[in-house]
């Protein structure tokens, strides 16, 4: 499955043009911070491109370690700041919005990190670690609202003339938020179902009855689910291709918890075969020809019986892997498609 990037929907600074062929006192100090947050968003944009489109943790650690230099440099800037002609809105909304950004980048970050290592145990884990993910990034985007809105302020009140745009780079930074939130919805859809199929092969490994059968059922449940909450699922700029993925994968899973009743059956036959075998094994050297013929017959039907099995979990793990690669491709290329690269 594609590792989880940790990914906030943050716009960062604004961008804001100035009309004035010279700038002004004022101006002058709106431009010396938005120069500052543009630093901010040119880091924050290739290590969340690493992030997608890279394979090597080494890397996406430099990546983090190079924003986190920035914000850290961007942070002693934005303290020395001095208030503009006494007022002190703009500073301390504009320290508040930086030290958020550097606390989410540290130490929520380490938390995130932590919560990630432990979420694929459970299905509960995982929805906790990607809400997680969203408290932080609610958390550096109310601290944006309050600094856009003492920038506007300042500018108001200085009598500064703002055309605010869109940028190339504003523009990818809110696609970048976008797709990783419609991602992970999706991959909850199907997390659900794929760690619910994982109790139940452990169950299969462990030939525990009463816990495939307990499994087999929960995952039926889930499997239904997941459809009923595909069937509603608006694509993502009308690409169907994560929920098309994960409605191959649970209607694998709900085909698998129908099915596999056939593993039960195999289980409690040849518990029965060992049985006979260790009684055979255990009778005295006088056994009759007829004995001998009617072991070798219990001999031949569990060599059958386990030539069917065998090839009734090869059918299944055959179309597992295709429905599991189905998942893997479709997330990559929407990752592709729908992160920028730097």
């Amino acid at each position: 499955m594609k590792r989880l990037a940790f990914a906030l929907a943050c716009c960062l600074i604004s961008v804001t043009s100035l009309r004035a062929q010279t700038l002004s006192p004022a101006q002058k100090y709106l431009a010396t911070i938005t120069n500052q947050g543009n630093l901010i968003s040119a880091k924050y944009m290739s290590y969340m491109s690493e992030m997608a489109h890279g394979n090597k943790l080494k890397k996406m650690e430099q990546k983090r370690k190079e924003l986190l230099n920035v914000l850290r440099n961007v942070e002693s800037t934005a303290v020395r700041l001095k208030p503009f002609n006494g007022d002190t809105a703009l500073k301390k909304s504009y320290v508040h919005y930086i030290t958020i950004m550097n606390s989410v980048f540290n130490e929520d970050y380490g938390k995130i990190v932590n919560m990630e290592e432990i979420a694929e145990e459970s299905y509960d884990q995982m929805e906790a670690y990607l809400l997680a993910k969203e408290r932080a990034e609610e958390k550096q985007n109310e601290a944006y609202e309050q600094f856009d809105l003492a920038y506007d302020k300042f500018a108001a009140d200085n009598d500064i003339h703002l055309i605010h745009s869109e940028d190339k780079m504003s523009r990818k930074l809110k696609q970048i938020g976008e797709a990783n939130h419609y991602y992970h919805r999706q991959y909850l859809v199907f997390f659900k179902v794929y760690k619910q199929e994982a109790y139940l092969l452990d169950a299969i490994s462990k030939k525990d009855v009463n816990g495939i059968e307990q499994n087999k059922n929960t995952l039926l449940k889930y499997a239904v689910e997941a459809q009923a909450k595909l069937d509603t699922a608006k694509p993502f700029r009308r690409d169907q291709s994560l929920i098309a993925a994960v409605k191959k994968y649970a209607q694998f899973a709900k085909m698998e918890s129908e099915k596999i009743g056939f593993v039960t059956e195999y289980i409690l036959k040849m518990d029965e075969f060992e049985k006979i075998k260790k009684a055979f094994n255990t009778r005295s050297s006088t056994k009759s020809q007829a004995d001998v013929d009617q072991y070798n017959q219990q001999i031949d039907q569990a060599n059958k019986m386990i030539g069917k099995y065998n090839q009734q979990m090869q059918q299944l793990d055959k179309s597992r892997t295709q429905a599991l690669n189905a998942w893997n491709s479709s997330g990559k290329v929407f990752f592709e498609s729908y992160i920028p690269k730097e």
